[in-house]
């Protein structure tokens, strides 16, 4: 089906137009905004599947993979609002949509049988934990090859919804640290396999950019006393030609 008129007046307030993702959902029968709320669950996965996870394995750009997840998480909340289907109901196996306490056994053993490879790095990393691993399933990532359907935002949503997992058995501060331990860790290892690294912090001086700091007292001294030194010289050349 035809991109719609209906549709793109929408997603164009929206600000989530894009015309492969209209007649994809022209496909499963949305023409106007109304019309989301015949989505079921299994529908949306698929929406999911092809308009983000397919697409974004062709683009290089990272900045073009975040527009394109932010107009899809948009269109999220504008489908679930619209369906009335919350994110606790969606389908077992989705890492945001997983119980608050822990990974379920029908989670953890759907995971195991589709991401074997994942698992094998996480422990030959010595970074394995059983919620991390559910959640990076649950977004896409079945093995390392997968990586880059991770973005920034992505890494913490990650992080997080392991924390809010691990919540109850987190009851020390040596729990809590070993989480961090393992969550940083797991940064750390995913940046050095996609060769990405964070964001400068705002205070780290630029020398290509920025003005260059500013010299301490001491230096300033340094460099009154040198050309003072330098002054007595030429005061001394200078009587010695009677031109001073």
């Amino acid at each position: 089906m035809a991109a719609s008129a209906s549709n793109k007046k929408w997603m164009q307030s929206s600000d989530i137009y894009d015309p492969d993702l209209d007649a994809l959902l022209g496909e499963f029968g949305v023409g106007t905004e109304d019309d989301l709320k015949n989505l079921k669950q299994k529908d949306w996965d698929e929406i999911w599947r092809q308009s983000f996870v397919e697409r974004v394995k062709q683009i290089k750009e990272q900045q073009a993979k975040s527009r394109l997840e932010k107009k899809m998480k948009k269109l999220e909340k504008l489908w679930r609002k619209k369906s009335g289907i919350k994110v606790s109901s969606a389908k077992a196996g989705d890492a945001s949509q997983l119980d608050s306490t822990s990974a379920s056994k029908k989670d953890e053993e759907s995971a195991m049988n589709e991401a074997a490879e994942l698992k094998a790095w996480l422990k030959s990393k010595g970074i394995w934990l059983k919620d991390l691993f559910v959640v990076l399933v649950g977004k896409g990532v079945n093995s390392p090859d997968d990586f880059f359907l991770i973005l920034d935002e992505t890494m913490d949503e990650i992080k997080r919804e392991v924390r809010v997992l691990r919540a109850q058995e987190l009851k020390s501060n040596d729990a809590k640290m070993r989480l961090e331990n393992i969550l940083k860790k797991f940064e750390d290892e995913y940046r050095k396999l996609e060769g990405r690294e964070k964001k400068k912090k705002d205070n780290v001086y630029d020398e290509e950019k920025d003005e260059p700091p500013m010299p301490t007292q001491t230096s300033k001294q340094a460099a009154s006393e040198a050309l003072q030194e330098k002054g007595k010289h030429l005061k001394s050349w200078m009587r010695s030609q009677e031109i001073w």
